[in-house]
């Protein structure tokens, strides 16, 4: 990550919202942790990946105007990365850190969430 990002984001995120994110140590690892979705992608159990990416599915879908816009307004964070980060917690209250895939089902159960995910066309060949 360049420099210039670092400070980019900083000044974007203190103007959005004042001092309050640069003392406080979570906010700084969820930078971190973008910073390193950014340069070596995302690292995740193969019995996570249905869970993550259902929510960050649902993670952008309920901040889309941050997505549409690349950044988010009210705290600055460059979207939708913010919201791969699966220790990021929105600042507007509408997601919080990601959950366990036996937490997230619990979570979609209980609040009707569901996702489907269909395949149209011929079936996928084997790539060799």
């Amino acid at each position: 990550m360049a420099l210039t990002e670092f400070f980019t984001s900083l000044k974007r995120n203190i103007l959005a919202r004042g001092i309050q994110d640069v003392s406080d140590p979570n906010k700084w690892a969820s930078y971190l942790d973008g910073a390193t979705i950014e340069k070596e992608g995302i690292h995740i159990p193969y019995s996570e990946i249905m869970a993550y990416t259902e929510q960050l599915v649902y993670r952008t879908t309920l901040c889309r105007e941050c997505c549409e816009a690349g950044v988010c307004p009210h705290c600055g964070c460059t979207m939708p990365k913010a919201a791969m980060v699966a220790s990021k917690v929105c600042p507007r209250e509408r997601w919080g850190a990601m959950l366990t895939a036996t937490e997230w089902l619990a979570y979609k159960q209980e609040n009707n969430i569901s996702f489907t995910v269909t395949q149209t066309g011929t079936t996928p060949t084997r790539q060799t």
